[in-house]
């Protein structure tokens, strides 16, 4: 069976919490920092963490907003890792900065590879039919979430303050980057996935097949971050 890859990219943000008023302060960043624009948001960059330090923009941070946990992945600095970043978009600096440095980054990791296993397993069941079977794949993405990975480190973390050109709204986005090493992360998952598997004894046999060559395709080519 045919293991399908669909990435998604979920933005975790603080929006159902209260805002706190008020946009961030602090010194602007150097006219090259501002020159930072975003076309398809038409935002600017007017203060960075490393603008007072004359310490540029991470280039993970570059990758990521350009092209999310993929492109940071593509970094020769982080060659044979998965790279998840937490983020927040808030109108307060201190509270963005604060939400992603207090967020589980195992947790968040947990959250995104149920997402894209699930993607993958549901494409692969596309051909099986009744509702257990959709009953069967909404638990195990629920376990999957809650499972616990062991090996993830926090790298570095970052915030900028951007401008929308077009509303004149500044907002802060912070940046928090988690690692870990890719044969690690997919032997646990593969190894979780296993379990739920087998503690599921109303699986029909067609359902474990396929379980089974996703659980295998997971183990030899990964493909459960996004």
């Amino acid at each position: 069976m045919k293991f399908v890859k669909k990435l998604l990219f979920i933005s975790v943000t603080a929006a159902a919490l209260a805002l706190i008023a008020g946009c961030a302060s602090g010194p602007k960043a150097p006219a090259e920092i501002a020159a930072n624009v975003t076309p398809t948001q038409r935002t600017i960059v007017v203060d960075d963490k490393g603008a007072s330090f004359g310490i540029p923009t991470p280039e993970w941070v570059v990758a990521f907003v350009q092209s999310g946990n993929l492109g940071v992945e593509k970094l020769p600095l982080y060659k044979d890792k998965y790279c998840f970043v937490v983020e927040a978009i808030e109108p307060s600096r201190d509270y963005a900065i604060a939400w992603v440095q207090n967020a589980s980054g195992p947790q968040h990791i947990a959250a995104k590879v149920s997402t894209t296993v699930a993607s993958s397993a549901s494409n692969a069941l596309s051909g099986e039919k009744g509702g257990d079977v959709e009953s069967h794949l909404n638990t195990a993405t629920e376990q999957l979430s809650n499972a616990s990975f062991n090996g993830a480190t926090k790298d570095d973390d970052w915030w900028q303050i951007v401008k929308n050109n077009d509303t004149g709204v500044e907002e802060c986005r912070a940046f928090a980057l988690w690692v870990i090493n890719k044969k690690q992360l997919d032997e646990q998952v593969a190894a979780n996935l296993q379990r739920i598997v087998d503690n599921n004894t109303a699986m029909s046999a067609a359902e474990r097949a396929i379980y089974a060559d996703l659980i295998n395709q997971i183990r030899s080519v990964g493909g459960v971050n996004s």
